[in-house]
């Protein structure tokens, strides 16, 4: 008899004896399989291993009305990203221009931003550790 199952038959004794107890009452569910399960768990606590790499991205949101047509969503592959120019129009609004890499040619994308701190913000989330997730509505227009 293995281990598991001593301990299982041990604690049914426990549970069905009547007797108080201080280890808990143990019992076997239907279809559930402990060595599939420690395998499983095994498997997954190794040490050393680490998730699956996923690529370094950002994810830039905002509301659109719902009765305008417009971005919503914007994903940003920071490896792409060749140059980003800021730069400011009349009043406090700024422009931001991100190219990326693209084939045949590289792609710019322009947001408008609000001022001078919603266009700095996008500038900090677009750096490499940044942030894989931004909202900016009502701070930039995608």
């Amino acid at each position: 008899m293995s281990a598991v199952k001593r301990k299982l038959a041990s604690a049914r004794r426990w549970a069905y004896a009547g007797k108080p107890t201080t280890k808990p009452t143990v019992m076997p569910m239907p279809g559930f399989r402990l060595p599939m399960v420690s395998l499983a768990f095994s498997l997954a606590v190794l040490p050393g291993a680490s998730p699956p790499a996923r690529a370094d991205t950002l994810l830039l949101q905002q509301a659109v009305p719902a009765d305008q047509a417009g971005i919503a969503f914007l994903l940003i592959d920071r490896a792409r990203l060749v140059l980003v120019r800021a730069r400011k129009e009349k009043g406090l609004e700024h422009t931001l221009e991100v190219t990326l890499t693209g084939e045949p040619a590289p792609v710019t994308v322009s947001l408008r931003c609000v001022d001078q701190a919603a266009a700095r913000q996008v500038l900090d989330a677009l750096r490499t550790p940044g942030l894989p997730l931004l909202d900016v509505t009502a701070r930039c227009r995608l």
